[in-house]
């Protein structure tokens, strides 16, 4: 490929000016937030209009290609394909396309251009020819195989007055007969030629258009229908008209300019009702039945005038068809985008500069831009950063979120790129939803600490907030209380500290106990007396009763308690219940029981005295009475203990 040539020539200007506004005359203008055109020119305007610069457009995946079929290399009129690329909001030329075996006046371009993703075709009828071109490292490079030639020779005549191109297909037409190459791992296939309908006569087909295994062709003249062709046959085909009555088809040049997708078919008619329409058909089990057609409006009312054109082009681009209406009259071109979807709302006007013909006259798109050429003159609109989208394949960031063409991925639940949704800024650009809400339910409320199922206006789910309660204080077990849990903030019910029952005491309603009713409000081995846990055996204060190990009461009838029992013998009268405890027998008995031994101690002593109420510590006398009782007392201990010894 040559690459020389004069920078004055080729220098591109890609100024950025707004293009959807409001005309005169109509009352509202569709605009899609977010639309950003740029022009595309030559420097050199004189040169742009000698070249054809804008003839024919193409879209790419990266970038715009511009038809200059004119275009001078080397002093001849070789013609010339000039890419562009968009990077950082600028659009730049790449290095211009002409094969060097193009003849001077070989007007390369002139004739049908396509693209799909990264890849090109360009033909030319003169030499029966079409060229590929591979977008490789950031630059258009020839194809593996850069030539494919007509299946016949000489070419068939018209060969390459059309062409159509996607991943798996080449569909080139000439006048009377329509070739196709599939495409697989070892490169392009031979030419197989569609069957011809009988009824075609010698009529010349048109456009062509293919989208997976379809291929569509347009006769506008002089039948004004369609052909459609299924990969699985290209013996056969699929007759559409426009309508019912052919000879009102054959007056409206149905088929003139075609687009295609999985679903949709839309044919144009420029000449239908003298203003133009777009039919709309739509693939429903393998076959093609009509929806209402396009028609030039805003509102209810038709915007169209005799001679627009509506129709002369068509393009499916940024999720929506467009049509060209390059117009006999200036003031009324135009392209406007329309919804894929009955009713077909017109969603954008774009409207050329001052004294700019044929604007919309070629219109060329892929899902991240639209291409439209006029005379000496193309443009290239993309959904900037706030636009609405469907697809991260129609936004220059690469990026669809929420509806809009985002700056960045956005796709945290409490993000939006909506200005709508956010908690402030515009369309397009990444920032948190508003606090307390959740409008794309990212936060589903989990447990007490968790998420609250709302966000929390900095881009994140909202958690309970700290110090909030998450289980109430308890008892830890029988003998331990436990504080309430609260959460951390981050989402996590913290552990509680815990705190041990004084000894002996139980846990109740997450209360220790201070004191006790009975001997279940006591901890295990602990029994209650007298409103206190205590252990071990005990007496009664008054020592009346006797307590066991586990608090099981026996009353003292005799003896009073001592070390927790009722023991059968004393030691002292003051450890009977009543009476006196007998010096001899260790018992308690009343003071009966001991009048004879106070006699018989008293004849021994030569005195005889009678002491009633020995032992007795309830009624014992007064004064001498009770001296001698005391004295009594002590010599039977005395006399008791001298025993004990003897033994």
């Amino acid at each position: 490929m040559k690459r020389e040539i004069s920078l004055a020539l080729i220098c591109v200007a890609c100024a950025a000016e707004p293009t959807a506004v409001t005309r005169s005359g109509i009352e509202v203008s569709p605009e899609i937030p977010g639309l950003l055109g740029d022009t595309l020119s030559l420097n050199d305007e004189m040169a742009a209009e000698l070249s054809n610069f804008g003839a024919k457009v193409a879209a790419p995946a990266a970038g715009a290609l511009v038809a200059a079929p004119a275009f001078r290399v080397n002093d001849q009129r070789r013609g010339a394909v000039v890419p562009f690329s968009r990077a950082n909001g600028v659009w730049t030329p790449e290095e211009f396309i002409s094969p060097e075996d193009v003849a001077d006046d070989g007007y390369f371009a002139g004739d049908g251009m396509a693209a799909h993703g990264a890849k090109a075709a360009v033909s030319d009828v003169r030499t029966g020819s079409v060229w590929l071109f591979d977008h490789v490292d950031d630059a258009w490079a020839p194809a593996a195989v850069p030539k494919l030639l007509a299946p016949d020779d000489p070419p068939a005549p018209g060969f390459g007055r059309s062409l159509a191109l996607s991943d798996e297909l080449l569909v080139v037409a000439a006048n009377h007969v329509v070739y196709v190459s599939e495409r697989d791992g070892s490169g392009w296939g031979e030419w197989q030629p569609l069957a011809r309908d009988p009824a075609l006569d010698d009529a010349v087909f048109g456009p062509v258009a293919t989208f997976g295994g379809t291929v569509v062709v347009g006769v506008p003249y002089p039948l004004g229908v369609v052909y459609s062709y299924e990969r699985e046959d290209w013996g056969s085909w699929t007759l559409i008209r426009g309508h019912e009555d052919a000879g009102a088809t054959e007056a409206s040049t149905f088929g003139f300019s075609l687009a295609l997708d999985d679903e949709h078919l839309f044919v144009g008619t420029p000449d239908d009702e003298y203003m133009g329409s777009v039919h709309v058909f739509e693939r429903a089990q393998g076959a093609w039945s009509p929806l209402p057609k396009i028609v030039s409006k805003v509102g209810p009312m038709l915007d169209g005038a005799e001679g627009d054109q509506f129709g002369h082009a068509i393009a499916l681009a940024l999720g929506r068809v467009f049509v060209g209406s390059p117009a006999f009259d200036p003031l009324r071109m135009r392209v406007q985008g329309f919804g894929l979807e009955p009713p077909h709302d017109e969603e954008a006007r774009l409207l050329p500069t001052d004294g700019l013909n044929y604007f919309g006259s070629s219109l060329a798109g892929s899902s991240a831009s639209l291409v439209v050429g006029s005379a000496y003159q193309a443009f290239a609109y993309i959904l900037a950063p706030g636009a609405e989208c469907s697809t991260s394949a129609q936004c220059e960031s690469g990026h669809c979120a929420q509806g809009v063409c985002c700056e960045t991925a956005c796709d945290a639940g409490c993000e939006s790129c909506r200005a709508t949704a956010k908690a402030s800024g515009p369309s397009g650009i990444c920032g948190p939803v508003g606090l307390g809400t959740d409008p794309y339910d990212a936060c589903e409320a989990a447990d007490i600490c968790g998420n609250t199922g709302v966000c929390d206006g900095t881009g994140q789910c909202a958690v309970t907030e700290k110090g909030t309660i998450c289980e109430a204080a308890t008892c830890a077990d029988a003998t331990r209380s436990q504080d309430a849990r609260v959460c951390d903030g981050a989402g996590v019910c913290a552990p509680a500290a815990t705190t041990d029952c004084n000894l002996g005491y139980t846990c109740v309603d997450a209360v220790c106990r201070q004191n006790c009713r009975k001997s279940a409000d006591c901890a295990s081995d602990f029994w209650c007396l007298d409103d206190v846990c205590v252990t071990g055996r005990r007496c009664s204060d008054d020592r009346r009763d006797a307590f066991d190990e586990r608090g099981v009461r026996s009353s003292c009838d005799t003896v009073l308690c001592s070390d927790g029992r009722c023991p059968e013998t004393c030691e002292t009268s003051a450890d009977c219940v009543s009476g006196f405890c007998h010096p001899d027998e260790y018992r308690c008995v009343e003071a009966s029981a001991l009048e004879p031994m106070a006699s018989s101690t008293s004849s021994t002593s030569g005195c005889s005295c009678h002491m009633p109420g020995l032992h007795d510590r309830s009624t014992a006398p007064m004064g001498m009475a009770a001296f001698m009782i005391g004295l009594l007392s002590a010599m039977l201990t005395a006399a008791r203990r001298h025993r004990e010894l003897e033994r």
